[in-house]
Parts: C-alpha cells; structure tokens; sequence
C-alpha cells in the first residue's frame, strides 16, 4: 500500500511539472504571435515611422525656433544701423519712403527697447544693418494742399510727412460771407493738387 502511494505521488509530480512546461510554451507562443501581429500591424499603418519622424522632427523645431527667439533679442542697433521708414496715407493711397541713418540715441538698443520707443511704427524688421518699419496714417500726404476754414477765415494747409496739418497761408477771404455751397466745402476740407488749382478756387469765389 505504501508503494502504490509512493507511485501516486511521482504520478501528481510529473503531472505538475507536465502542466507547467504546457503553461510556459503557451504563454511563449502567445507573447510571440501577439509581438507579430504588432508588428504586422504597425508596419501596415507605418506607425513606426510616424512616431520616429514627429520625434526627430520636434526637437529639431523647438531648437531653432528657440534660436531665432533667443538671437533676436540679442540683436543690437549699431552706427552703421540704417532706417528705412514706410509712410502710408490711407486718405489720398499714397506711400512715401524715407531712409535714414540711426540716431545717436537709439545705438545698441535691443527690438524691445526700440519698440517701445517708436510704439506708434509697426517694426517689420529689426537686425544690425537694416530696420524697416511702416507707419499708416489717416490722412493727406505732403503732396496735397487743403483749403479749410481757421479760425473764421479761408487758409491753406499742408499735411507734414507724420500727417500733421500745418497752416501754409491764409487767405484775406472771410468765412463768414462765403455762399452756402462753399462754407461746406471748406469745412470737410478742399482738396488741391496745386498752387494754380487754389489760385482758380480763389478767383472764383471772388468773382
């Protein structure tokens, strides 16, 4: 009896170890098939790849727009900077450019301090040998005169290149007589391209 208990448990051992073995070669085949099937599945999609160019392109990004960020901002103004002035009149369409050397007071300055400086200018670019800024305003250009009425009386007027009104002359014309029909005009503004234009305009309110 005590050999046939004996025999039973080789029997349950070797059945354990048998089932062991079993257990193991399963979940090896499994890891295998599923690792293929991944595989199979990303090289389909080419999900491999994607992940490989967005991490090799990412950094590369962040690195030069870093770089661009960081050198702009190290960027100083010199006494060889040159301005270049963009003037837009939004009244007539006109443009006029004006290039100038840097004044003495913005040397070696950063585009932030320059910036804050001329805040009314839109900086559109900013390095040691060239600035190029652009100004829009509402307004006349200095090509153009204006008949208007000051102060009760007929002047002409000029706008400066920052579109500043300045009276050129006034006219020995009283306002205050003037017929209906000319009081309006002069009051939105008369525009004239020339000294003859207005010297017509005031002949014919004389007359």
């Amino acid at each position: 009896m005590f050999t046939f208990l004996k025999d039973k448990k080789k029997l349950i051992f070797l059945i354990i170890i048998m089932l062991s073995i079993l257990l193991f070669a399963m979940i090896i085949s499994y890891s295998y098939v599923k690792n293929i099937s991944l595989k199979k599945y990303l090289q389909r999609y080419d999900i491999g790849n994607t992940i490989q160019e967005k991490n090799n392109n990412v950094p590369v990004k962040l690195e030069e727009g870093t770089l661009s960020l960081t050198n702009e901002k190290e960027v100083l103004t010199t006494e060889d900077t040159i301005i270049s002035k963009k003037y837009v009149y939004n009244s007539c369409s006109h443009v006029h450019l004006l290039e100038e050397s840097i004044s003495y007071n913005d040397i070696g300055i950063t585009r932030e301090e320059f910036s804050r400086r001329y805040f009314n200018w839109d900086i559109k670019i900013f390095n040691a040998k060239n600035i190029v800024m652009e100004k829009v305003i509402e307004g006349y250009c200095p090509n153009h005169y204006i008949l208007q009425e000051v102060d009760n009386y007929i002047a002409i007027c000029q706008s400066d290149i920052d579109g500043n009104l300045d009276i050129v002359k006034k006219i020995d014309i009283s306002f205050e007589y003037l017929p209906k029909e000319w009081k309006e005009q002069f009051k939105k503004g008369l525009i004239m391209e020339t000294l003859e234009e207005i010297e017509q305009v005031i002949e014919d309110i004389e007359s």
